[in-house]
């Protein structure tokens, strides 16, 4: 049986064990090693859904954007500025603030003096998490990742090492106009160290530290007809995405997915360990992490039951989940998971490398393995310039668009197909049903000023006679092109109406979504 001593007098696995204990006792060699796989595959990964949508933003810099705070887009517009693809803004900085948020977690269990033998596993088990791993491709949750460890970090700091309270606000304040998930912890938390730790006059100077960023979102908005708050906060919230059944099921398989077996095994480990609390404070500290992302879980299980999510949700806590279970697990226990976290997140971001290579260099091959209803914007990610070139020219090429977006502007009846058409630099707007948010595609497209140009519209069906012919003074043609196994149609129409659609399709569909509540600020919709 295991644990019983050889006749050489020694017990069997202890070469295991000493290989793990070697494995996990040196963290940035791991480190870097993951953060060279993690480069890999953004470099070799494909633009996809939303990352294309932000793409777009980033090569129209604004104030705000739609349907999200404003940040990835200034952080791809920067990287843009410093000479950065798109795939290098977006991935490069990935990576980059991911390994930010490693170095900052490692220096702050250095500050509470957690001794190098737990401190490297932890840190070694933070950077392993399968979900931090895949995060080159969650693109607007690595920027909330990353100011809200600084908010997190300088809070700690704070409250443990005197600093000034005014850099949570500041970082609070970049983590709002990140994503507005920060509110799922952030409230909770500060009043939950204000009972405990904070005083009056610190609580003030947070508050301070985040008004910048509060008035520059909120004065957008109000210039902007309260568009990215109506829809977060009202619109998004007209439409179910599913049975309770479906949501709060959904939302049960991302927590055991986001935990992962590694984590569970930790969850039924022992009581934090007396080497862990020699130092004045730590029990304090670990129970402040709980703090941390404890409140989120629960924001995420009252959301689940009336609303879909995704695992990406679940990023920008991770890390002090797993940091606060490190922190309270017994040492060896701590070590193999470890070890078996590592293993994890190799295979798979191994496999998501052998992936996108497939789908760069042969994408027939991969496109079987998708989804029937996800094929069609695979293809449209990866052929996005030939699918474009064939509507226009109504003719099969595999040319590079020939035809000057000058002569032509894109839309779509439906934001998914925008996402990818979006990356090509032409005016882009909604069609039709999808103007019931009220989208112009985060305003930079004038729907009045596009009369008399021709629309080329991307639908998954072809539309009705009667709606195109309202709009199209000059006539309309109907295009389809064959990629692989699947059909895209298109509509090229001639001589927009602007003034009737605007009037008569977007303006109304934008008051019907418009609350009352909401003061009507510059909006020249209503």
């Amino acid at each position: 049986m295991f644990g019983t001593p050889s006749a050489s007098g020694q017990k069997p696995l202890s070469v295991v064990k000493a290989g793990v204990r070697s494995f996990t006792s040196s963290p940035w060699g791991l480190i870097f090693v993951l953060f060279f796989l993690r480069s890999l595959l953004g470099a070799l990964f494909p633009v996809f859904g939303d990352e294309a949508y932000y793409l777009y933003w980033g090569q129209h810099f604004s104030g705000g954007y739609y349907d999200l705070s404003p940040m990835i887009g200034w952080w791809i517009a920067g990287a843009n500025a410093l000479g950065l693809n798109d795939i290098g803004a977006l991935r490069g900085l990935n990576d980059f603030s991911w390994l930010c948020v490693i170095v900052v977690l490692e220096r702050l269990l250095m500050a509470r003096q957690v001794p190098a033998e737990r401190r490297a596993p932890v840190m070694i088990l933070i950077a392993a998490i399968p979900l931090l791993s895949l995060g080159v491709l969650l693109s607007p949750d690595v920027p909330l990742l990353l100011f809200s460890t600084l908010a997190i970090a300088s809070l700690l700091r704070t409250l443990y090492s005197g600093g000034h309270p005014v850099w949570i606000g500041f970082f609070l304040g970049l983590s709002f106009l990140s994503k507005y998930l920060v509110v799922a912890w952030a409230g909770t938390f500060v009043v939950y160290a204000w009972k405990r730790w904070l005083s009056f006059r610190q609580v003030v100077w947070i508050l301070l530290g985040a008004l910048p960023a509060l008035v520059q979102h909120l004065w957008w908005n109000w210039t902007h007809c309260q568009a990215t708050i109506t829809f977060n906060f009202f619109t998004r919230q007209m439409v179910s995405d599913g049975t309770f059944v479906q949501t709060f099921g959904l939302f049960l398989i991302y927590v055991v997915l986001w935990v992962t077996p590694s984590g569970f095994r930790l969850l039924w480990g022992g009581r934090l360990e007396n080497s862990s609390t020699k130092n004045v404070g730590m029990p304090d500290f670990v129970h402040a992490l709980f703090w941390i992302w404890f409140p989120a879980v629960v924001f995420f299980a009252i959301s689940a039951m009336s609303k879909g999510q995704g695992l990406h949700w679940y990023a920008f806590i991770a890390p002090w989940f797993f940091l606060w279970l490190g922190l309270r697990s017994p040492l060896d226990r701590l070590r193999r998971v470890t070890f078996w976290m590592v293993a994890l997140s190799g295979v798979l971001l191994g496999s998501a490398i052998g992936v996108s290579q497939l789908s760069g260099q042969n994408p027939q091959a991969i496109a079987p393995l998708l989804q029937p209803k996800v094929r069609q914007d695979f293809w449209l990610s990866v052929r996005t310039e030939t699918i474009l070139a064939q509507a226009l020219l109504g003719v099969p090429t595999t040319e590079r668009l020939a035809v000057s977006s000058e002569s032509y502007v894109l839309a779509s009846v439906f934001d998914r197909g925008l996402r990818q058409l979006g990356r090509l630099d032409t005016p882009i707007f909604v069609w039709g049903g999808g103007s019931r948010f009220g989208r112009v595609f985060d305003f930079t497209t004038d729907i009045r000023k596009l009369a008399g140009r021709s629309i080329l519209v991307f639908t998954r069906t072809p539309l009705g006679d009667v709606e195109l012919e309202n709009f199209f003074k000059m006539g309309f043609e109907r295009r389809s092109v064959q990629m692989h196994d699947q059909t895209f149609h298109f509509v090229l129409g001639h001589g927009f109406d602007a003034e009737k659609y605007f009037s008569g399709v977007h303006a109304p569909k934008v008051t019907e979504f418009y609350p009352e509540i909401l003061p009507q600020g510059k909006c020249e919709l209503k």
